[in-house]
């Protein structure tokens, strides 16, 4: 959930090695450990993978200390979903390296989001007497009332979908709000009450999906510290707890799905997601102007500047050249077919159009997208 922008290295010399480097094996054990206070996160999209490593600010902030961005060679990945593990491990394994190298870091943990591909949420509420009159409600009470929502949440999926969702994993929760004693608190930790309660919507993705995911990062051999869902992820960042008051809607429209987060009331409302995105539009380019893939999302990308002339070579070797206006043109309807799917999905979660829509994502850089939503909602 970003600017398609590759880090650069830090300064130094470049040109030939001298006959003295290191070999790999060397270089490798002069890294220091990860350690615990730096974190190395992961976005694997669906057309480029993302590799950030920071640490946490003791004001609660988060210092980004480098990142990497790579494109997939091909087509690894499809509506969010690992279709080629091989392809997907080794990019990963190169984002690892070239981020290693700058950092002198060896890594060994990533947290990693997922996309919501054939996303199913469950909101729920638990109320749990505590063991004597005015407990304390430590931190392994709170964490037990979370599991104990979660378990209903995957029973509540369980119900819905029959036999087929035995196969979905939790891939993230959010809190809607504590109670003590009847009343909504932000935070429960700590409280001393009788009678404690959660409600939290819990999102679950098939397990093919996740399963994936962990393949592709086990050629790695690194540990996956943690999944979330990307939405959960974006929001989190991008939609502080003081702006939730608002009713806001933050749409990440990636390459394969356009996840969709929606917060009110000073709380996260819903999560959902769209499989029409970006690449629904390189495919129309496709068909239309008789082009492979990767030089659809060639001009796919360079129509932000509509009065420019692109030139191209078609599958049968013709140079042709065609104004991005055109381009532009022939997509309208997949565009608007596009806005209108999005808008769909957030008016069935909201209720109504929400007060504002934050787009993110390469697939919202698509010039008249963001209007077509307008007019939609």
């Amino acid at each position: 959930m970003a600017q398609r922008a590759k880090a650069q290295a830090g300064p130094g010399k470049r040109g030939r090695p001298s006959k003295t480097t290191s070999s790999p094996e060397k270089e490798h054990a002069k890294k220091r450990p990860q350690g615990e206070d730096l974190i190395f996160a992961l976005d694997i999209g669906t057309r480029t993978m993302i590799g950030v490593v920071g640490e946490r600010l003791n004001g609660g902030g988060f210092l980004v200390k480098d990142y990497e961005l790579m494109e997939h060679p091909g087509r690894a990945m499809i509506d969010g979903q690992v279709e080629d593990i091989a392809q997907v491990g080794r990019l990963i394994l190169e984002v690892q390296r070239h981020l290693e190298e700058r950092l002198g870091v060896s890594l060994s943990r990533v947290s990693i989001a997922a996309a919501g591909r054939m996303l199913k949420t469950a909101r729920v509420c638990v109320d749990r007497d505590l063991p004597a009159p005015h407990s304390l409600a430590d931190r392994q009470f709170v964490v037990g009332l979370e599991g104990e929502a979660i378990e209903l949440a995957q029973e509540q999926i369980r119900q819905e979908g029959g036999s087929q969702s035995d196969n979905y994993y939790c891939v993230g929760y959010s809190i809607i709000e504590y109670r003590m004693d009847g009343h909504p608190v932000s935070q429960l930790a700590g409280h001393t009450c009788s009678h404690a309660g959660v409600e939290l919507i819990a999102a679950f993705l098939p397990y093919s999906v996740v399963e994936g995911l962990y393949a592709a990062v086990d050629m790695t051999k690194l540990e996956v510290a943690s999944l979330t869902l990307e939405p959960i992820a974006a929001i989190n960042v991008l939609i502080p707890r003081e702006l939730r008051l608002l009713n806001l809607t933050l749409v990440d429209v990636g390459a394969g799905t356009s996840d969709i987060a929606i917060c009110r009331d000073g709380r996260i409302a819903s999560y959902e997601m769209a499989t029409i995105a970006g690449d629904e539009l390189s495919e129309a380019i496709v068909r239309d102007y008789l082009v492979d893939f990767s030089t659809a999302e060639r001009l796919k990308r360079s129509l932000t500047q509509p009065k420019e002339t692109l030139n191209y070579e078609n599958v049968l070797g013709m140079p042709c050249q065609v104004k991005a206006q055109a381009i532009l043109d022939s997509l309208q309807p997949g565009i608007d077919l596009l806005a209108q799917t999005v808008a769909d999905k957030i008016l069935k979660c909201n209720g109504g159009p929400p007060a504002a829509v934050f787009l993110i994502g390469g697939g919202s850089q698509v010039p008249g997208l963001s209007q077509a939503l307008a007019a939609c909602l």
